[in-house]
């Protein structure tokens, strides 16, 4: 049986949600349904790791995050395919995604692409 796991690593702010989707293999005295505590460093075979917000992106870009939200979002051909930095899916960023056309064209057929492949 093939499994998926999601991580997300959150903080106080809701902004910095940190995903990663990978197969995974659960020990077999461990339930799907348990709750474990790992770093993604120590997660095998992870395919994509999904940094969402620019709190997020600054954690884990580190220096490779650019000035802004945006510039990042805008590179993100430099961190892919092992990453892609994303925008919060807030309602309030509905006014980012207006004047940022080139992301729903460009960026998410790319990340629908890639999460369809992992998901294989």
């Amino acid at each position: 049986m093939r499994r998926i796991c999601v991580a997300l690593c959150l903080s106080l702010f809701a902004s910095l949600i940190h995903a990663a989707v990978m197969p995974i293999e659960l020990p077999t005295n461990q339930s799907h349904h348990q709750t474990t505590t790992i770093e993604l460093e120590q997660l095998p075979n992870v395919k994509l790791t999904i940094i969402v917000g620019q709190y997020a992106q600054a954690w884990h870009l580190d220096k490779s995050s650019k000035e802004n939200l945006t510039e990042t979002v805008m590179a993100w051909k430099s961190y892919w395919p092992k990453a892609i930095p994303l925008p919060h899916p807030s309602p309030r960023n509905n006014i980012w995604l207006k004047k940022n056309p080139w992301f729903e064209e460009e960026v998410l057929p790319s990340l629908r692409k890639k999460v369809k492949a992992v998901l294989r």
